[in-house]
């Protein structure tokens, strides 16, 4: 299969076996409608599941209408005559105080029920979020089936050498850079890694990568400069690549200043292997590791 085998072998310490192999390229799965033009209602009173939901929606082209209360709701319903358009639907979060009733509020509008999306642990979309379940519930919410159309997505930047599902960390702490080394290795996770924000930006332009974990605090250019680089080179684009912010500091205003800068998930340090595990099944979600 014109690839390569090998093992990395440290005395006491393990040994890493790989391999490389080509595959052939399988047709591109056009999705059967457009989803440019599609409105979404997004009821959700937790701002980040509403950030990223609305982050992947819109990068799909749907125009979102937020609502954090019943009553916000109501006034985009009004706002928008939602019962006069086609094409509506609605991603409600089971954990806001007042979803039922603005379920019921929907109904009575004329919205019907394949139409609304309920999130939650249990429910038709499951929490935590994960980018192909939500569109797959999308597909369906519009009437179709989601095997017969992928997004047009927001997913990982196409690779251009680097394996699809390679991971680049952002980190300008040598010592740490060598256990996150030594921790992906453990997960058998592709990694590159490189310096400061300058590196991760010219990194992320050049493709491959399925997700990136940034350090907020490096030289030269940090990782909240970085990330609004990157966000901003993908405007119109339809693609987005996962960033997880690596940061010492676990105060709420920390993540919210990582979310503003278009940072996907918030990873605290020290970085435990089992919390690198849970940021790669959840933003990897079509790469999902297996246990070890």
């Amino acid at each position: 299969m014109q690839g390569e085998i090998g093992v990395i072998s440290e005395p006491e310490r393990g040994s890493l076996f790989w391999f490389t192999a080509r595959f052939g390229r399988p047709s591109a799965v056009v999705a059967s409608r457009r989803l440019f033009g599609v409105r979404a209602l997004l009821l959700s009173s937790d701002e980040t599941f509403s950030e990223i939901a609305a982050r992947y929606a819109e990068a799909w082209g749907i125009a979102t209408h937020r609502a954090r209360t019943a009553a916000e709701a109501l006034g985009v319903m009004q706002t928008t005559a939602i019962e006069q358009h086609e094409d509506w639907i609605a991603i409600v979060d089971a954990d806001t105080v007042e979803a039922e009733s603005t379920l019921r509020t929907l109904t009575a509008r004329g919205m019907a029920a394949h139409s609304m999306i309920l999130a939650g642990p249990d429910e038709r979309l499951a929490k935590p979020l994960r980018q192909s379940q939500l569109f797959d519930r999308i597909v369906e919410a519009l009437g179709e089936e989601p095997d017969a159309a992928r997004p047009p997505a927001p997913g990982p930047i196409s690779a251009r050498g680097a394996p699809a599902h390679s991971v680049l960390v952002a980190e300008d702490n040598e010592s740490l850079r060598e256990i996150l080394v030594h921790q992906f290795a453990q997960l058998g996770v592709p990694v590159t890694l490189v310096a400061n924000g300058s590196e991760a930006v010219e990194a992320v332009r050049r493709g491959g990568f399925a997700l990136v974990f940034m350090d907020c605090h490096m030289p030269e250019m940090d990782g909240f400069a970085a990330t609004r680089a990157i966000r901003a080179e993908e405007g119109g684009t339809g693609r987005h690549v996962p960033i997880v912010a690596m940061t010492a500091n676990a105060f709420r205003e920390d993540r919210d200043a990582c979310l503003a800068a278009g940072m996907d998930d918030y990873l605290a340090k020290p970085v435990r292997i089992a919390d690198l595990r849970g940021m790669i099944d959840r933003w990897m979600a079509d790469e999902a590791i297996s246990p070890r």
